[in-house]
């Protein structure tokens, strides 16, 4: 177990970083890393959250490594980067925490819609799922693979979020708009224009 460096000794190791030691900037890491995981464990709002933006605080430090001017104030630097991340990640969380619950009850409605008439024709239902493959058809290969994905494979709009870089507002919409287009489209009469 290595003991604490001080102020000074730390400023030292961050001069080397600066000169391209990335050993040095390892060490750098591995001192400041309680001090900075205990600053955000106190103020993120998630473990996910705390390890998320202290990530992404030793990758902006790495980056903005040549603006830190040495005197003995490191650990204040990189708190003050962490502090500026976190504020923008919560900001950003709270804008979208409204868009998302509307975002999901209009999906919820748009498939009670979709149950609301579940007898029906089934020459017409075959015709209907004929023209729906030709629109599938018409769509990008990403909105087509969103949407096999969600309404084919039953991917839970979370799982999709992710995996398509997405905030679930975002997507929620996305997969609304689809689903609309497809069911106008499915819907023309044979001989109608798209």
């Amino acid at each position: 177990m290595t003991t604490a460096l001080d102020p000074g000794q730390l400023d030292a190791l961050v001069v080397s970083a600066q000169g391209g030691d990335r050993q040095a900037f390892s060490r750098v890491v591995v001192e400041v890393y309680p001090q900075l995981a205990g600053f955000l464990a106190f103020h993120a709002s998630s473990p996910e959250l705390m390890d998320e933006i202290l990530q992404s605080t030793f990758v902006a430090a790495f980056q903005q490594l040549s603006d830190y001017e040495p005197r003995g104030t490191f650990a204040g630097w990189l708190k003050g980067i962490a502090r500026n991340l976190l504020r923008r990640e919560l900001g950003r969380r709270a804008r979208l925490h409204g868009t998302d619950r509307a975002a999901i009850e209009a999906l919820l409605a748009d498939a009670a819609l979709q149950e609301v008439d579940p007898d029906g024709d089934e020459d017409a239902r075959r015709d209907l799922l004929s023209r729906l493959r030709g629109c599938l058809d018409k769509l990008s290969p990403r909105m087509r693979l969103i949407a096999e994905r969600r309404f084919v494979d039953d991917v839970p709009l979370n799982v999709l979020a992710q995996q398509f870089k997405q905030t679930r507002a975002s997507l929620a919409k996305i997969i609304f708009t689809v689903r609309r287009d497809l069911r106008a489209c499915a819907e023309r009469a044979p001989g109608a224009t798209p």
